[in-house]
């Protein structure tokens, strides 16, 4: 099976139910699962500030492997101009029939980050796809369709700086991150959970909670190792307004990268 990790640099309108037609295998190395339907409880569905919204999932499948016992649906980006890109779901899990034939549900948690079209895009299975160095996960299907339109309001933007903006290895810096309504410009004015990490950590998907001043802001003091310094918003099953920032040798220049 061919395995593929996340990293973290790496979360209406009147109800739709949208049904697919047999998928086909998403690689020929890994077992196919045949999805006879994936079904969202809504189609649609506005989320604010650091809210999330429970979308419930459905999916009737069969597969000749009994490698999964449980599915993971990812969605990405179709349309709009939310931070982030891509969204994954819980756990879905069996509600009927047996693992080579029946019905799995859970939910995809969305974040207002997402604003714009999701689309379900595939079927993943194996371990969980978020938060483990040593868990594998595969592509069991690929999918088309259904799609999510999300309407995010009061959307948090995440920035993040180093200071110094380049620092020698092993060098004092400080790592400010801030948090504020993308929509007022202005601070949520209120303590904020929040996840940071730094360099494997942040491969690894493995990130610290922490909580913000009133402002949104999280102050860190490390010595400089030219890696990466990243940042989330707590969700299930993964951090949503995913931010890293590099900070280089003392003749280069700061990068950043948001989103996913």
């Amino acid at each position: 099976m061919k395995n593929r990790r996340l990293t973290a640099a790496l979360l209406a309108a009147p109800l739709m139910l949208m049904t697919l037609g047999t998928a086909t295998a998403a690689q020929a190395a890994v077992p196919e699962l045949h999805v006879d339907s994936l079904v969202l409880s809504r189609g649609s569905v506005a989320v604010s500030s650091l809210n999330t919204v429970p979308v419930t999932i459905t999916l009737e499948g069969s597969t000749t492997s009994s490698d999964y016992s449980t599915y993971y649906v990812e969605f990405n980006r179709s349309a709009g101009t939310g931070p982030d890109k891509e969204l994954y779901s819980t756990p879905l899990k069996l509600i009927k029939g047996t693992i080579n034939d029946g019905t799995w549900q859970g939910v995809v948690n969305v974040p207002s980050t997402v604003n714009g079209t999701m689309k379900a895009v595939r079927v993943l299975g194996g371990s969980h796809p978020y938060g483990c160095s040593q868990c594998g996960f595969d592509a069991v299907a690929t999918v088309n369709g259904p799609a999510l339109a999300v309407t995010g309001v009061h959307i948090p933007k995440v920035t993040g700086t180093a200071t110094p903006a380049a620092v020698p290895v092993g060098k004092p810096v400080t790592i400010k991150w801030k948090v504020i309504d993308s929509q007022t410009g202005k601070p949520y004015g209120t303590k904020l959970k929040v996840l940071v990490a730094s360099d494997s950590q942040c491969t690894d998907s493995f990130l610290d909670p922490v909580v913000s001043d009133v402002n949104g802001v999280v102050t860190i003091n490390d010595k400089s190792n030219q890696g990466l310094y990243c940042f989330g918003l707590p969700s299930t099953p993964a951090p949503f307004g995913r931010t890293a920032i590099s900070v280089p040798s003392a003749t280069g220049k700061t990068l950043t990268s948001k989103g996913n």
